[in-house]
């Protein structure tokens, strides 16, 4: 078991806003929710799954809804854990983060430290995805159910079952679009044995290795494009923004990001496309990387950016990465696929 300190936990937020390919929620109530609980005394603890015994039981919490500056209630997530311990009958001995991202990493974060459990290095998704059935868990055969939903009104709903993860997708996104508002969500709850099997392992500590080589750069201002190489992630493109579009519907975040080439890429250009997260972009009209792997975008001075954060005028880093292996067998890319997704080339 390791202590994360402050320092460990400032670098996880920027990894995994810069693994949330421009989802996982705003980085900033992340970290603000983190730094108020360490200041109430919490402590965060991280494990490895094998620390844990096999019948011992673990869920995920986090949020449901757009990517939008709405006001963030982690109580939510720990009502809905809370709410799936009851009905169980158990105490889940960790929390395991669903997907990679600024905030919704946080929030697990946050609900461990509050109930004194750890959190697990790992996550079911190895970034962070547009929706739920897009986890390691539903590629393994899985099903997230029994899981509960706490909504900001007061309203707990517990579901015993579903047909599978991606009706249970359609139910909590109907939830969100009737209620307009975030919900909190627990589900997989499944003992270690099982989480030995699907978890994608390290993702944590991966994060916190990417956030301190972000941080390195700004301070020493060094070119951050050879740093981020040596995770093994690829340039894109460099660009300055000329245009982005946002809206919306159906319970997700659409848009469009487009970059005009500077430097090595002067003459053309690169737009992003995304659902929540982005899914796909291209260069000059082409399709140039795509789900299932990463599209990662960071400000010029290194510091990664959300898809709700993008601005006219700002110059952009675009980096590939490949996505977990998990992802790239013919079940992974089945679920998350372009194909899969509702975005109009």
């Amino acid at each position: 078991m390791k202590i994360l300190g402050e320092e460990d936990l400032r670098a996880l937020v920027e990894g995994c806003t810069f693994l949330g390919c421009g989802g996982g929620g705003s980085p900033e109530q992340g970290l603000k929710i983190i730094i108020e609980s360490l200041k109430k005394g919490l402590e965060f603890k991280m494990v490895e799954i094998d620390e844990i015994e096999d019948d011992e039981f673990l869920a995920s919490p986090y949020f449901v809804g757009p990517v939008s500056r709405e006001k963030y209630r982690e109580n939510l997530a720990l009502k809905s854990f809370e709410i799936l311990e009851e009905y169980m009958g158990k105490k889940f001995c960790a929390v395991v983060p669903t997907e990679l991202g600024g905030h919704n990493t946080p929030v697990a974060l946050v609900v461990a430290a509050k109930k004194g459990i750890p959190v697990v290095d790992g996550d079911l998704a190895g970034r962070a995805v547009p929706e739920l059935h897009h986890s390691s868990s539903y590629i393994y055969g899985y099903k997230m159910s029994p899981f509960s939903v706490a909504a900001p009104f007061g309203d707990e709903i517990i579901f015993k079952d579903v047909g599978d993860d991606e009706h249970a997708e359609r139910i909590i996104r109907g939830i969100v679009k009737t209620l307009k508002r975030k919900v909190g969500v627990a589900s997989h709850p499944f003992s270690a044995k099982i989480y030995r099997k699907i978890l994608i392992r390290n993702t944590l500590s991966g994060a916190i290795r990417i956030g301190k080589i972000l941080r390195k750069c700004r301070e020493s201002g060094e070119d951050i494009v050879p740093e981020i190489e040596s995770i093994g992630a690829y340039l894109l493109f460099k660009g300055d923004c000329v245009e982005v579009s946002y809206e919306e519907r159906e319970g997700f975040s659409f848009g469009k990001l487009i970059l005009d080439g500077i430097e090595e890429f002067c003459g053309d250009r690169y737009e992003i496309l995304f659902k929540n997260e982005n899914i796909v972009s291209l260069r000059n009209g082409k399709i140039d990387f795509s789900l299932p792997d990463l599209i990662c975008v960071v400000t010029r001075e290194g510091y990664p950016v959300t898809n709700a954060d993008l601005s006219v005028s700002e110059t952009y880093v675009v980096f590939g990465l490949k996505a977990p292996d998990v992802w790239r067998t013919q079940r992974g890319r089945e679920i998350l696929s372009l194909n899969a997704m509702e975005v109009k080339l």
